[in-house]
């Protein structure tokens, strides 16, 4: 008798085979067990099988060297109705779904309703069924599914040389047939959706294998569950099988009589190289042909000079002391934004309501401190509307500044409201004003941690939806000369993170001494660039003045040697 033969001999449960006796094993011998001297069976043809440890040998007493293990146990939990036959419309032999112990149902009309597949426990008894309807291509399950392996697990010894695994069990059989079981092939237990936890449920077993190939469906969901399963396993001893242009999976191409146009698909198989990771080649086209960055400048050359504008893509972190003219600064560049661009603004002041938000605006636009009661009562109701529509209103209806006044300050109610800006209407430029007070509303205890977490949902939202976010972050209390008292602010003074210097494209601080004993340059802000990722330039910039009187922010060239004299 020959390997496949004891295979297929071994592979019927105990009910199936007349034994002639039970005797020692002596593999469990070896090891210090079967103490009872009955562990192997030896049956009539003179092959012998042990449950315990695996150790078979043929009637002519070679030892088979299959990795091959026929171990299912008397199925005491579930029971499945159906014979063992060949599964004939999927080219299916009646060895491969007997060695695999799937069963079969005929309708009226003699053809195969109904599949059953068998799943066993860690002890490889069979526990339960699924059940696949020929007919509207529906399953259902009957049994426990409770601690089952992979399909087929119990078949196969760990640590051989290959394991293919496909998404079901249909492509798992017909692996089978083509490789008349040579190679361990199992499934997972319900399709791509059940990828991770059939994995992990069965990571020892799948692990031990020196190289383990994916025969996943050539779908989306396919190439999903690809990338599930290699964060699971190491990325060097996984390939994964590729099928010709117009099949789906492992069962197209056999029904399709492609036996060997199969077997080279498996052999085949390569590292799988995520869509995400491309060789330098692939994007020559690209970047030649890509567009100039366009920059927006800032409201302020001397800015400019160090930053080149803001872009598209970019998250940049504005930060100074309280009371230092972070918000007077922002309204600025958000004026500027809706004058000077036709792109759509999104807004979220934290601090403010959109009332507040808008008399800003269209104080800035007057040139007056409209946000004053004793202003706006006394101002041209006419100009003040005037202002408001050149703001607000875009010659194609659409609307220019969108505001969010939700109470909640949640992140993920945050971060959701700055993608469903972006996404849902198409606006470039969002302004979030602050990030301390986002994480005054989360749960957590852990700061550092919240905060980090914060800024990297905030960084993939812009990388996802290339719009131009800015952020407003207070800084931690200074020693020594404070930041109100304009001592000099660095990427270490960002409160609770380091995240917010690491994730952001550009940091700008601001930096003015509110005791100043000159009137005039206790209005005078100072910029000072902390990070730069576009030109690497960093350092003082330049002033900015705010006039009380009009509420605007202008350029100043300051010399502070004549101030002192």
């Amino acid at each position: 008798m020959g390997l496949v033969a004891l295979s297929n001999h071994l592979q019927l449960s105990e009910e199936d085979n007349m034994e002639d006796h039970r005797e020692a094993c002596p593999k469990c011998r070896e090891a210090g067990g079967d103490t009872k001297g009955d562990n192997l069976i030896v049956y009539q043809d003179g092959a012998a099988h042990c449950f315990a440890c695996g150790h078979h040998v043929f009637p002519d007493n070679n030892k088979s060297t299959s990795s091959y293990r026929p171990r299912f146990k008397k199925n005491t939990e579930a029971a499945s109705e159906g014979v063992h036959a060949a599964i004939s419309d999927r080219k299916i032999s009646k060895d491969i779904a007997t060695k695999y112990k799937v069963k079969v149902e005929y309708g009226a009309n003699g053809q195969i309703s109904k599949h059953h597949y068998p799943f066993t426990d860690k002890s490889c008894r069979i526990t339960a069924w699924k059940t696949r309807d020929v007919a509207t291509k529906g399953f259902h399950i009957s049994g426990s599914f409770k601690d089952v392996g992979l399909f087929g697990e119990c078949l196969w010894d760990a640590g051989g040389k290959y394991l293919t695994i496909t998404e079901g069990e249909i492509d798992c059989m017909s692996l089978a047939e083509v490789f008349n079981g040579k190679w361990a092939t199992v499934s997972l237990r319900n399709g791509a959706q059940s990828v991770v936890k059939s994995l992990k449920d069965s990571f020892e077993f799948v692990d031990s294998f020196e190289k383990i190939v994916l025969a996943f469906d050539n779908d989306e969901a396919g190439k999903e569950a690809i990338d599930k399963a290699l964060e699971i396993f190491s990325p060097d001893k996984v390939k994964i099988m590729s099928y010709p242009d117009g099949y789906k999976d492992v069962s197209d191409m056999l029904q399709a009589g492609l036996v060997r146009e199969l077997e080279n698909c498996w052999w085949r198989a390569k590292t799988y190289m995520p869509s995400d990771i491309v060789g330098a080649t692939e994007i020559r086209d690209s970047w030649i042909s890509r567009p100039a960055v366009q920059s927006v400048p800032y409201p302020w050359v001397c800015l400019n000079q160090k930053t080149k504008g803001f872009r598209l893509g970019e998250l940049v972190t504005l930060t100074s002391g309280t009371g230092m003219g972070k918000s007077s600064v922002i309204r600025e560049l958000e004026h500027h934004l809706l004058t000077t661009t036709k792109d759509k603004v999104g807004i979220i002041h934290l601090e403010e309501t959109t009332e507040r938000t808008i008399d800003g605006l269209v104080g800035i636009e007057l040139s007056t401190p409209y946000h004053l009661d004793e202003v706006r009562q006394n101002f041209p109701e006419h100009e003040a509307n005037a202002a408001f529509d050149k703001l607000f209103k875009r010659d194609d209806g659409e609307e220019a500044l969108s505001l969010y006044e939700g109470k909640e300050l949640s992140v993920e109610k945050i971060v959701s409201r700055i993608r469903l800006m972006a996404k849902a209407q198409n606006i470039k430029w969002i302004i979030l004003d602050h990030l301390n007070l986002v994480m005054s509303g989360d749960t957590k205890i852990d700061e550092r941690r919240s905060i980090d977490q914060l800024m990297t949902q905030l960084r993939e939202v812009v990388v996802e939806t290339n719009i131009g976010l800015f952020v407003i972050s207070h800084l931690s209390r200074q020693q020594g000369v404070t930041h109100e008292e304009g001592g000099e602010i660095s990427l270490t003074h960002l409160r609770g993170s380091q995240g917010i210097a690491q994730l952001s494209n550009i940091v700008i601080a601001l930096e003015r001494n509110q005791q100043h004993e000159d009137d005039w340059m206790r209005n005078v802000t100072k910029l000072r660039v902390l990070k730069n990722r576009y030109t690497g330039e960093t350092g003082e910039t330049g002033h900015l003045h705010y006039d009380n009187e009009t509420g605007r922010i202008t350029e100043v060239v300051v010399d502070l040697e004549e101030l002192l004299s």
